[in-house]
């Protein structure tokens, strides 16, 4: 995403002055890692005098590129001295999206999770033929920094009678912190779903089409500590399907990793971006 920026100051002696700052392209959500950095005018004010217009996208007019909605956060500051690196007074905050934002002077908007980007995720987990225990898992990690608000989570079972039982839990790295469905569920119905963040609610799964599980959502985890959906069962060959959506804090795409703890899994990674 490309931000553009222009400020305009009238003088005490009536005339006017219009401050260009350089465009910065910002790419930390496509690459996976977060992207930050300062901007500054191409001058000073020369004279005593109101800062009167200010934005980020625009006056110039919103930010080019694709992007995920509000996944740049822009503070616009002035200083008597640049040198210090800190502005002396924030003028103006707030997100910006893709094509058709703009944050301008005067304009706080709050930092709130209700306008983090949003995360999706999907893949699959197609066992080999090893006999045994697969363990079939997502392990989603936020890393160092990061915050994950889990909104909704899915897993679709295995297509086979062999009995199945499906977990949703979080971890800090090592220990569970909370089991959601208390040890798993488990039934012999052929792609069944475990769901949570669902309306769908039920205490038995005779059409084989989900049971609700406990969760509060949202919820968040942050840094280390990982959301792990996971499926074991002694059926083999089979697929194991599993979905995450999430509020991304900062935004940047969190690891994402798929197992089975038995033979040699093809995992398939359909869907991992920001939107």
């Amino acid at each position: 995403m490309v931000v553009q920026s222009e400020a305009r100051l009238i003088y005490d002696d009536g005339t006017e002055d219009i401050i260009t700052f350089p465009d910065k392209t910002f790419s930390g959500v496509a690459s996976g890692s977060t992207d930050q950095g300062t901007i500054q005018g191409d001058h000073l004010a020369v004279k005593n005098g109101w800062l009167v217009e200010w934005g980020f996208g625009g006056p110039k007019g919103p930010g080019t590129g694709a992007s995920p909605r509000c996944s740049v956060w822009v503070v616009g500051g002035i200083t008597p001295n640049p040198t210090l690196g800190v502005p002396w007074q924030r003028v103006l905050q707030g997100y910006l999206n893709g094509n058709d934002s703009v944050c301008g002077l005067g304009q706080f908007q709050p930092w709130t999770s209700d306008l983090w980007p949003e995360w999706v995720f999907l893949g699959t987990v197609a066992e080999d033929a090893t006999a045994g225990t697969h363990v079939c898992t997502l392990t989603v990690s936020p890393g160092a920094g990061g915050s994950l608000e889990v909104l909704y989570a899915s897993i679709t079972k295995g297509n086979t009678a062999t009995a199945q039982t499906a977990r949703i839990y979080t971890t800090d790295g090592t220990n569970v912190l909370v089991d959601f469905n208390a040890g798993g569920n488990a039934n012999t119905n052929a792609s069944a779903q475990e769901l949570i963040g669902s309306s769908y609610a039920s205490s038995s799964d005779t059409q084989g089409k989900g049971i609700q599980n406990s969760a509060p959502t949202p919820f968040r985890i942050s840094g280390g500590c990982q959301l792990v959906l996971s499926v074991s069962t002694t059926a083999v060959s089979v697929t194991q399907t599993f979905a995450v959506v999430a509020r991304l804090y900062p935004a940047t795409i969190p690891t994402a990793v798929l197992a089975d703890a038995v033979g040699s899994p093809t995992l398939t990674t359909t869907t991992n971006l920001v939107v």
